[in-house]
């Protein structure tokens, strides 16, 4: 017997009973979804970080701060912190190719990288937690990138040859095509950066951020021409 034959017969035997039956099966159908909406709440932005002792000790550096806010009332797992390159063209021969986006993990990027989980207080901020890791609701993640650190240790690298078996060698290539695919998001005169954030979670659901543009630069000179921009 069909599945229609089985409602029609359920249906024509005890009407109200069978529809009751659906509609619970339905309110349950939704409520879960609803429930799934609410507990994946997050957002990620990044800006050029500002505070704290680490930061206004070294005003020369460019720090990025990735910010992850849950929003949700369920924590959740962030593994990857990044950005996301924007899809490029290629009109050869009169076609158009769209690329997938591609996405650039930060998380180990090797002397760029700095882990904040335990150390908040260092970029003066207290109530987070540093990620990767769980990020507990109502609460915010954040993830600190040495950008101009990662710049001088890929020129470090690109300077020296390293054999495939080193053990460094696959770092390496990391933190060298990472800030290659930076330097073409910087923008003329290398003065601002525009990318756009995501987070992988540990569902495997990727997350993106608003693009946003970053001054470069000192330090007090990047947030004055912020302030006045």
């Amino acid at each position: 017997m069909s599945t229609l034959n089985i409602i029609w017969s359920a249906l024509i035997s005890d009407p109200i009973k069978t529809i009751g039956a659906f509609t619970s099966t339905g309110a349950l159908i939704i409520g879960w979804m609803n429930l799934k909406k609410d507990t994946t709440k997050v957002s990620v932005v990044v800006k050029r970080a500002h505070n704290g002792p680490l930061i206004l000790q070294r005003p020369q550096q460019e720090f990025l701060l990735f910010e992850i806010y849950n929003q949700g009332i369920s924590p959740v797992v962030i593994n990857q912190v990044g950005i996301r390159l924007p899809r490029k063209n290629s009109n050869k021969t009169k076609l158009i190719n769209l690329y997938k986006n591609k996405f650039i993990n930060l998380v180990d990027l090797p002397y760029s990288y700095l882990d904040m989980r335990g150390q908040e207080s260092a970029i003066g901020t207290l109530e987070c937690v540093g990620v990767p890791g769980t990020v507990p609701a109502k609460s915010t993640g954040i993830f600190l990138l040495d950008y101009s650190r990662m710049r001088e240790t890929s020129i470090a690298y690109q300077q020296k040859s390293m054999s495939p078996k080193n053990a460094e060698f696959v770092g390496s290539q990391r933190a060298i095509k990472a800030f290659q695919e930076f330097q073409n998001l910087e923008m003329p005169q290398g003065k601002r950066l525009q990318i756009t954030p995501y987070v992988l979670t540990g569902s495997g659901e990727k997350i993106t951020g608003k693009k946003t543009i970053i001054t470069l630069g000192n330090l007090g000179d990047a947030i004055a021409y912020e302030y006045y921009s």
